[in-house]
């Protein structure tokens, strides 16, 4: 999927910060990308709120994190 399809897919996905269903479609989406890029994804359970998602992707460089939320901010 090109970046601004993925990017319309996501904004177009409601995911209030307390529906952690709506959090979790989301970070679905995200896993799925991160899976087609080659990344082994791992989902760390959260009871109340959406789960983390753990992207690995294998290589010799430094290592980098890339954190963001997931959740919608309405405005």
């Amino acid at each position: 999927m090109d970046t601004n399809t993925l990017l319309k897919r996501l904004v177009e996905t409601e995911s209030p910060s307390s529906d952690k269903t709506a959090v979790d479609r989301v970070a679905a989406i995200v896993a799925d990308e991160a899976r087609k890029l080659g990344a082994q994804v791992e989902f760390i359970p959260n009871q109340t709120t959406g789960d983390h998602v753990v992207s690995r992707w294998g290589g010799g460089g430094k290592p980098i994190l890339l954190l963001c939320h997931m959740d919608t901010v309405f405005a």
